[in-house]
């Protein structure tokens, strides 16, 4: 069974410097950072290394300084890999363990409810990066809506195949009703890059098309913008690009 990160993709990183807090709310342990209450709140899904993979705490510390409180969900009550190997020899059983509605869906639930009653927000919007990119086009497909879009960092929305069958993908990006942005790169699958499956999709659909996007990103590897190389200056110019990119995202779909 193959893996949602594609070969030669960034490898584990281990956990960068944080300066948020970890709190646990309903039965889900959140990492919070951010202002008390506010009007946007973000919901931050980690990839497959989890919650301490990389620079995924600290890029929750980052976005919340733009005024949002922003919630890193361990999806998985912990249940996370800690290198490739360990998802290539477990990752049927981890699979099994993690189902979305069983496991990962409860927690995003425990989340959103802490937005909406602790912070009090009244607008709600996620990105995810691998694993939890899928995560994030699950929740869009959700209707009543409860969140404005995703962002997607070097997507495995891919995974939905492995999850339930060939042509899931298709029927899964069919059913999203809200804005997405999906940053891609050369070594992820052509369905979520420029002029794939996805966005061929995603541009059809006439309430969400003039704010939904693709870009894919050449110079860099799946897993970059939170395990990737920042001494290499490829690298960071690519992290700034899609978190610039990010940003203006998550602005332009809550001032709608």
């Amino acid at each position: 069974m193959s893996s949602c990160c594609p070969p030669n993709s960034e490898p584990a990183r281990e956990a960068s410097p944080y300066v948020g807090s970890s709190k646990v709310f309903g039965k889900t342990c959140l990492y919070v950072a951010g202002p008390a209450t506010t009007r946007v709140g973000v919901l931050a899904f980690p990839d497959m290394f989890g919650c301490d993979s990389g620079r995924t705490k600290e890029d929750v510390d980052r976005l919340a300084q733009e005024g949002y409180v922003v919630v890193l969900v361990d999806l998985t009550n912990g249940v996370w890999p800690t290198s490739s190997e360990e998802v290539q020899a477990n990752l049927a059983e981890w699979m099994r363990k993690t189902d979305y509605d069983s496991v990962m869906k409860p927690s995003i639930d425990d989340a959103i409810a802490y937005l909406k009653q602790e912070a009090q927000v009244e607008d709600i919007v996620c990105y995810g990066y691998c694993l939890g990119s899928w995560v994030g086009a699950r929740l869009s497909t959700l209707s009543p809506s409860v969140i404005k879009g995703n962002v997607s960092f070097h997507p495995s929305w891919t995974w939905e195949n492995m999850v339930n069958g060939e042509g899931a993908l298709e029927k899964l990006t069919d059913a999203i009703t809200v804005p997405q942005l999906l940053l891609s790169v050369s070594n992820d699958p052509d369905a979520v890059r420029t002029g794939g499956l996805v966005e061929k999709i995603l541009k059809e659909k006439s309430d969400i098309a003039s704010l939904s996007e693709v870009v894919d990103f050449e110079h860099v590897k799946h897993g970059w913008v939170n395990r990737g190389d920042l001494s290499d200056e490829k690298v960071k110019i690519a992290v700034d690009e899609a978190w610039g990119r990010a940003r203006a995202f998550i602005k332009k779909i809550t001032t709608q």
